[in-house]
């Protein structure tokens, strides 16, 4: 985060997905009823896609539909950006509300159908429990923001409008910042190079989606995170990161 204020982008870019969920959903019940007025008639049924592969029964595509990121996971990583944000403020109250949310909406996910592997998650969120309750706030920073990395590993395997690499970014630009108050630049440096690799990887799906402008501008921003020397130079640039995640992301809707 690049200010006190919530931005609440893990959760934005979910919502997406659960929008497209359900209008995938409309799309299939839809078919359903052409296919059943097809039947007998010689016609082909239709299957909404935009592939020629023949069409599947409701049932196979109502499964697809469910790929939507569970909400649980969707608001696991709001609630541990809530944390990062809280900590930030050292507002600890808000931090423990955010934190008691994550460690609930984290238990739920033991229930969810394909989330995969919890124990990196589970073992983030101790960590940012002993933190907060701590009132350490370089850890619970910290941890805070790995626990949104987990999450965007964890949502990788559903249906993503926006890229998981981009949110990766957002979480990057949080520990550029995170890492520049505490002067460790070795650490910084590592960093610079996570962006930068994870950047060529998702580049040019920006491009393709529309997103020269940003890219170009963020092509910018990383080259500048390369050229970085002190903490006080990476630190100028984890605002201006995280604001053009921003931008980024919306090139995706």
């Amino acid at each position: 985060m690049a200010n006190t204020e919530t931005k609440s982008g893990f959760k934005r870019r979910i919502a997406a997905v659960v929008v497209a969920a359900g209008l995938l959903a409309a799309t299939v019940a839809g078919c359903g009823a052409v296919a059943q007025g097809n039947q007998g008639s010689g016609q082909p049924n239709a299957t909404g896609t935009q592939t020629s592969a023949p069409a599947k029964s409701a049932s196979t595509n109502a499964g697809a539909a469910a790929a939507a990121v569970p909400k649980p996971l969707a608001d696991a990583g709001e609630y541990a950006e809530n944390v990062y944000d809280a900590a930030k403020a050292k507002d600890w109250k808000t931090a423990d509300t955010k934190l008691a949310a994550l460690k609930d909406s984290t238990a739920q996910l033991g229930g969810s159908s394909g989330v995969g592997d919890l124990g990196t998650l589970r073992a983030d969120t101790a960590a940012l429990e002993k933190a907060v309750a701590a009132r350490d706030q370089q850890a619970a920073l910290l941890a805070s923001n790995k626990a949104t990395f987990d999450a965007a590993n964890l949502s990788a395997s559903f249906d993503n409008p926006v890229p998981v690499a981009v949110t990766k970014l957002d979480y990057y630009g949080r520990q550029v910042e995170v890492q520049a108050a505490a002067g460790d630049t070795a650490a910084l440096k590592q960093t610079a190079a996570e962006v930068q690799g994870t950047w060529d990887g998702v580049r040019a799906q920006v491009v393709k989606n529309g997103g020269a402008a940003e890219a170009k501008k963020f092509d910018g921003l990383v080259a500048q995170l390369q050229q970085a020397n002190t903490p006080d130079q990476y630190g100028k640039l984890a605002t201006p990161i995280l604001d053009q995640v921003d931008y980024l992301e919306k090139v995706f809707g």
